[in-house]
């Protein structure tokens, strides 16, 4: 079965946030599916190239359970979870909390380096 190239454009974003020095982060509902949400990251330039790096973050934080790892173009990384909300006001609660979260993680793993 080939995949659909409007896939896509079937996804409404409801916010995107800027993240200096990592990418951005994005919340998306499915339009057919109004209870089916995705949370992703794009990763900027320079941290799309930590493919390893991610990967075993994918496995370390808790955060990024269940999370998807593709590349998107020629070499942009992008991590997305998806999830199953009863409504966007819950959906948006938990993505704020998911941002956090992973910030946090992410935070401890660079003390953890240094």
């Amino acid at each position: 079965m080939a995949a659909n190239p409007n896939a896509e454009d079937r996804w409404i974003t409801l916010e995107e946030r800027v993240q200096a020095g990592l990418g951005w982060f994005a919340l998306r509902q499915h339009q057919a599916s109004v209870h089916e949400y995705t949370w992703e990251l794009h990763l900027d330039e320079y941290q799309s190239r930590c493919h390893r790096q991610w990967l075993d973050y994918r496995w370390r934080l808790c955060s990024l359970a269940g999370s998807e790892l593709q590349l998107k173009g020629r070499d942009m990384l992008e991590i997305r979870c998806r999830r199953t909300f009863d409504s966007s006001d819950r959906a948006q609660q938990a993505f704020e909390q998911w941002i956090e979260g992973l910030l946090n993680e992410l935070d401890v793993v660079s003390a953890e380096r240094a």
